[in-house]
């Protein structure tokens, strides 16, 4: 087995025994272009949403719903409906959410399974990277707020979303927290 050949074949089967490599970690990456550069493309977003309003809490679990990043800018059928146009991502200058504040949202959201989706990452979220999107406020039905994603892998992300919806007649807290994968390629 001395014969380079032979070594590199055995090389070879070791690797492809092994299965894919694991996504890589983003933990303290806070160069925004690389981290834009690895979660560009197309998800599908898995949400729960929680609406308050004065009087009521509802609940909701929309199907899954496709997500796509490109070029520095996150589209979707729900901020589309509320922008017309994809929305800027920026780097958070520091850590929106904590294990903590993001525990609370998926109590809230009642999506306490995440965590076990996302607890392999070798870091809390106040180490990852955290993208943020402004809503700005709309006329008419007025929706003001942030989408802040939370990329612990390179294939495994948090989507957080935090509006105020209100019109003349009606004022709703929505909160949504969202398992994001790569969709299948087209």
């Amino acid at each position: 087995m001395s014969d380079p050949a032979n070594i590199a074949r055995a090389i070879a089967i070791c690797l492809l025994a092994a299965g894919p490599a694991a996504a890589q970690s983003l933990c303290g990456n806070g160069d925004s272009e690389a981290v834009l550069d690895a979660i560009e493309g197309r998800w599908t977003a898995q949400e729960k949403i929680a609406l308050e309003s004065h009087a009521d809490s509802y609940f909701r679990a929309p199907d899954p719903a496709p997500v796509v990043i490109r070029d520095g800018r996150i589209e979707s059928a729900f901020l589309d409906s509320l922008q017309g146009q994809p929305l800027d991502l920026a780097l958070a200058d520091g850590p929106i959410y904590d294990t903590d504040a993001v525990d609370a949202l998926l109590e809230d959201t009642r999506n306490q399974t995440l965590a076990d989706l996302l607890s392999d990452t070798p870091c809390g979220p106040e180490d990852l990277p955290q993208l943020v999107a402004h809503v700005p406020d709309t006329e008419g039905i007025s929706a003001g707020g942030t989408v802040t994603l939370i990329p612990y892998f390179e294939d495994r992300m948090l989507m957080v979303t935090e509006l105020e919806l209100s019109s003349p007649e009606a004022l709703l807290f929505m909160a949504g927290v969202a398992y994001m994968t790569p969709s299948d390629p087209d």
